[in-house]
């Protein structure tokens, strides 16, 4: 009598368990389709990087707050992690990104996307030496991945950061002797 007693208790702690994981895994869905439909919104209202509209701002801000829930039971999730240094780009907290983007680049290091959005936030914060990096990275892994789309944005992101580059004082360079 005592094993029949002993399995109907185990059976219920895991039916117990299995519903619990149902809950989690549902919150946690539900938590990234709210975080994505935040920034489709905000990417649909929005339609100039100037400055950002009022409403896209309140609707980053929701995603970051979805985002954040996801984090908190799953820090290595690289789509929300991806996701969140997306709305914080558009937010200009380019610091925030980069501390995403480096999380995604540390467990996934071939992904080109993160290197260049990486290079992106960096040049905004004015680390154009590691902004270049950056983007040679993403170019050099964009080629190995046959995608017109990747080789584009980042052969474009590099033609303009070359094209924007401060101007150097000529008399300041060493002469060449040959």
């Amino acid at each position: 009598m005592n094993w029949k007693a002993n399995f109907a208790v185990t059976s219920l702690y895991i039916a117990a368990f299995g519903l619990l994981y149902t809950m989690f895994l549902s919150y946690m869905t539900e938590s990234v389709i709210k975080g994505n439909q935040h920034l489709g919104k905000a990417n649909s209202i929005q339609t100039a990087m100037v400055t950002v509209n009022p409403q896209a701002r309140s609707e980053l801000y929701s995603a970051v707050g979805e985002y954040n829930k996801v984090l908190l039971l799953d820090r290595e999730n690289i789509s929300v992690l991806n996701n969140r240094a997306g709305a914080f780009y558009r937010l200009g907290s380019y610091k925030l990104a980069v501390d995403d983007l480096n999380t995604c680049i540390r467990l996934e290091p071939s992904e080109w996307y993160h290197y260049y959005v990486r290079g992106k936030c960096l040049e905004r914060l004015g680390n154009r030496e590691a902004a270049w990096l950056d983007y040679n990275q993403s170019m050099s892994l964009a080629c190995m991945e046959v995608s017109p789309c990747a080789a584009y944005l980042t052969s474009r992101a590099c033609n303009e950061f070359i094209k924007n580059r401060p101007a150097q004082n000529i008399a300041s360079q060493p002469k060449r002797t040959f």
